[in-house]
């Protein structure tokens, strides 16, 4: 799972960063470490907050099985908060008005994906939402 992880992970960062450099002249290695900031470093910092300090817990599948994995509401909100630091730490790549929707959307739609992505596949999940979305934000707005 760990190599397939890393290989769908990387391809979709790949991808949509050399598109964003085609499309929006953003140089694909600010997009890439954008979306890769996005999408492992909420992702990295979830289960270690939720094993310490979570007590709100709830129940998901993983990938083509029908175990059940723990994950708690303290977890999920450490990639609410990640998002909008790691937002912040990106905010030139934006305009003004491409940030405050990025602000506006992508914290709390990171946070629903990490929540309900399947556990053994959820780094890839969260690469191509953050990934598309960052692409959509700058497309329209």
């Amino acid at each position: 799972w760990l190599y397939t992880q890393f290989f769908a992970s990387i391809t979709i960062v790949i991808s949509l960063a050399l598109a964003a450099e085609i499309y929006f002249g953003i140089f694909w290695a600010d997009i890439g470490l954008l979306v890769l900031c996005l999408a492992m470093i909420g992702d990295g910092l979830a289960e270690p907050i939720g094993v310490r300090f979570g007590r709100i817990k709830y129940k998901t599948y993983a990938l083509f099985t029908k175990k059940r994995f723990f994950r708690t509401v303290e977890g999920s909100l450490t990639v609410f908060i990640s998002t909008i630091g790691v937002l912040v730490w990106f905010g030139d790549i934006f305009t003004e008005k491409q940030f405050i929707c990025a602000i506006v959307v992508l914290p709390l739609t990171l946070m629903c994906t990490e929540a309900i992505s399947p556990h053994t596949w959820d780094g890839p999940l969260l690469s191509g939402v953050s990934g598309s979305l960052v692409c959509f934000i700058l497309f329209f707005f």
